[in-house]
């Protein structure tokens, strides 16, 4: 995620120079937020509460389901009931991507960056200080209605590195050990995971948060500084297979989730070893959301209404 509101970042900063930037945002970032959620989200949400009650379900009592559906939707937790509080679900991010653009869109008079390594640096204290808003060692759950400080000021310090990295994108990347910054990164990461699942377990004692958060931040930035050096140094030309993924990247995004949902149910009773049954559910998931903007929204309405160039009503 950090990386994915870098790139967020870089390309509001390519297009903060074209006319009626905020509108064209507004088109792609708010106006997909409000009716994927209204035709996913909800009625996700809705189903989830309807099996609370599987037998009345079943028995087709809908005028009880309904009712329930209407009095629990905003309910949260009970002892007996688990649910998330009402959020945006997996759409949270276009929340957070549309109030970083109304805040850069005043950044126009600004016309130079500052250097790669001071933004680095800028970047890395200022996530590792948002670290301290949080509720754990974890980065929060978007898990409201509403932008919440700790996220907004976490992935903010990344959308503001990517929005940086655009004024200097001339800068050469060429990190010689920009693969081992990457693996050292991903090897920080899961020794993390794995220190936090030991202490969730018991089986060792809390570590001092300072060191937790600096842990968690380092491995975070080497990822990001090996991804960055490593893509521009071996994906700089144009590719066509790249270029249908990216065209199709939003889409596949808000729509997987049904398919990850019904799969899951579908291999439920599946008596195979986990991971063999997460990389099925994976791989179904993506052929099918692939297939879906191939067949349905590959230069439909929909495709149009993503990218913002559906004409006013």
């Amino acid at each position: 995620m950090p990386l994915f509101f870098i790139i967020g970042g870089f390309f509001a900063a390519m297009s903060l120079t074209k006319e009626k930037f905020l509108e064209k945002r507004t088109k792609r970032l708010l106006y997909p937020l409000i009716v994927f959620f209204l035709i996913l989200i909800v009625p996700i949400k809705s189903m989830w509460l309807a099996l609370e009650n599987k037998e009345m379900f079943y028995n087709g009592e809908f005028v009880f389901t309904f009712n329930y559906i209407i009095d629990n939707f905003f309910a949260s937790s009970t002892e007996t009931r688990f649910r998330h509080p009402p959020n945006f679900g997996h759409l949270w991010f276009l929340m957070y991507l549309y109030l970083f653009s109304i805040i850069t869109s005043f950044f126009k008079i600004i016309n130079k960056g500052i250097s790669y390594s001071k933004s680095i640096a800028f970047g890395f204290c200022g996530s590792y200080l948002s670290y301290f808003l949080m509720k754990s060692h974890w980065v929060d759950q978007p898990f409201q209605l509403y932008p919440i400080i700790s996220l907004f000021s976490y992935y903010g310090v990344f959308y503001l590195f990517g929005f940086n990295f655009y004024k200097i994108r001339d800068t050469k990347l060429k990190i010689k050990f920009d693969s081992l910054i990457l693996f050292c990164g991903l090897s920080l990461a899961i020794g993390r995971a794995i220190i936090e699942v030991k202490i969730r377990l018991n089986e060792i004692a809390v570590m001092n948060e300072y060191l937790l958060n600096f842990w968690s931040n380092s491995s975070t930035w080497l990822i990001l500084i090996g991804s960055l050096s490593f893509f521009k140094n071996k994906f700089d030309r144009e590719n066509f297979k790249m270029k249908y993924t990216v065209d199709a990247s939003y889409y596949i995004y808000l729509i997987h989730l049904p398919f990850v949902i019904f799969f899951h149910i579908l291999f439920y009773n599946l008596e195979i070893f986990w991971l063999m049954k997460f990389l099925i559910v994976c791989l179904l998931t993506l052929v099918c959301s692939f297939l879906s903007w191939h067949c349905f929204a590959k230069n439909s309405f929909v495709d149009k209404f993503l990218k913002g160039q559906w004409p006013k009503l």
